[in-house]
């Protein structure tokens, strides 16, 4: 479990499914994408993704709207996929960018979740989604990573 903000936490579902760890870190909620996990202790919301898929923007909207909720009512929440390095990645980072509105373009959002989750890693499909979500436009640094991403090597090694 990594905290990419004091009140937003992301992970795995192996995390979630871990009543005291939730308590040792105060977690309050969770939003379990993937697959359900058995999570009796906090309120929970399910969405059945795949981080190899578009995701529409009401979807992503779901997500966002459960996180921003449970944190008007006080709560930390933790956000899960399968590996902890790409759902749970994308909807934190549209979490914040909700929060912080244009100030706050969508690769600095990601820069600031990369270091305190270094495996952090994006395919170019969910940046994509991200981007139809907040009607935006990839910036150089978000097309040279997902060009990365596509070859799976360094551009300076072509």
């Amino acid at each position: 479990m990594y905290f990419v903000r004091s009140w937003l936490a992301i992970g795995t579902h192996e995390d979630a499914a871990q009543a005291d760890l939730l308590a040792a870190h105060n977690i309050g909620a969770v939003l379990l994408l993937t697959q359900p996990t058995h999570q009796p202790v906090v309120p929970a919301l399910h969405l059945p993704l795949t981080d190899d898929a578009f995701i529409p923007a009401y979807r992503i909207r779901q997500g966002t709207q459960f996180i921003h909720d449970q944190r008007n009512c006080g709560r930390r929440i933790l956000i899960v996929c399968e590996t902890g390095i790409r759902l749970s990645v994308a909807f934190a980072m549209a979490a914040i960018k909700e929060k912080h509105g244009n100030a706050l373009p969508l690769i600095d959002v990601f820069k600031s979740i990369a270091r305190q989750q270094p495996a952090a890693n994006l395919p170019p499909v969910l940046w994509d989604s991200l981007f139809a979500c907040f009607d935006d436009e990839p910036s150089y640094d978000v097309l040279w990573y997902q060009i990365q991403m596509l070859t799976r090597r360094p551009l300076y090694e072509l």
